[in-house]
């Protein structure tokens, strides 16, 4: 679930063996909400508790409104939602120990390192790994992040676009990757061809989508993309003297 998110519970009443309910505003209700705050992008994640709650608010107890949270901006991990109820009234209250869990996610993905390093000069390879590791503690889904690669060689010009040694995203060239995680660093795997490329040609890759939560990937230009590198070509030189 994503931070900034307006959470809403519906109450309801009911006194199984009475003929009567209490009288309206004898017992007060609120959320209560506790995160397991998690540090994104460590491998063994800090934790930083949060803790919550809305203003107590007096029931109706023919018809009691729904209780809202807004959910915080500034905490992601596990968290546990609970209704707390409070009277004057003789009774005794009795409550179940288990909150309801969801993983609150208020932080968007953040690229922290790639390999190769970004604007690096890198030797022609046809099967480059390419990696780009995120800070992100909800996680990704693979169905929902697209990585597309762009090879000045192979996709300048291609789909309309112009040959200017730029790149469009429609020139742009999906790439499948594969995902692991550790702790709070999501890491993607894929394999890139730049043996198409000359000397000093660039190469270009472009993160498209969001995490599980709806939190979208920070955007990049087209031009630029999240990754990008420069293709070298080795050659030996003869010393003549």
């Amino acid at each position: 679930v994503a931070g900034d998110k307006l959470l809403t519970v519906d109450l309801s009443t009911g006194f199984p063996g009475r003929n009567d309910a209490p009288d309206n505003g004898s017992f007060q209700a609120r959320m209560h909400l506790a995160v397991e705050g998690l540090a994104a992008g460590q491998l063994v994640p800090t934790v930083t508790w949060f803790n919550t709650s809305t203003p107590w608010v007096d029931l109706d107890m023919d018809s009691p409104n729904p209780l809202t949270m807004l959910l915080p901006t500034d905490a992601s991990g596990q968290a546990d939602l609970r209704i707390e109820l409070r009277t004057e009234a003789n009774v005794s209250l009795v409550f179940e120990q288990d909150g309801t869990g969801f993983l609150l996610d208020a932080q968007a993905p953040s690229l922290l390192g790639s390999s190769p390093n970004q604007a690096a000069y890198a030797d022609q390879d046809s099967a480059r790994n390419v990696i780009l590791s995120f800070a992100e503690v909800g996680g990704f889904h693979p169905d929902e992040v697209e990585f597309r690669v762009w090879v000045q060689g192979r996709d300048d010009g291609q789909n309309g676009g112009l040959v200017d040694g730029m790149a469009s995203l429609a020139e742009y060239v999906e790439s499948p990757a594969e995902w692991t995680y550790t702790g709070t660093v999501w890491t993607a795997n894929f394999t890139v061809d730049d043996s198409a490329n000359g000397d000093h040609d660039a190469v270009r890759v472009l993160v498209l989508g969001a995490d599980r939560a709806g939190n979208s990937v920070p955007t990049a230009l087209a031009e630029a993309g999240h990754l990008n590198w420069t293709t070298r070509i080795p050659r030996t030189v003869d010393i003549l003297s």
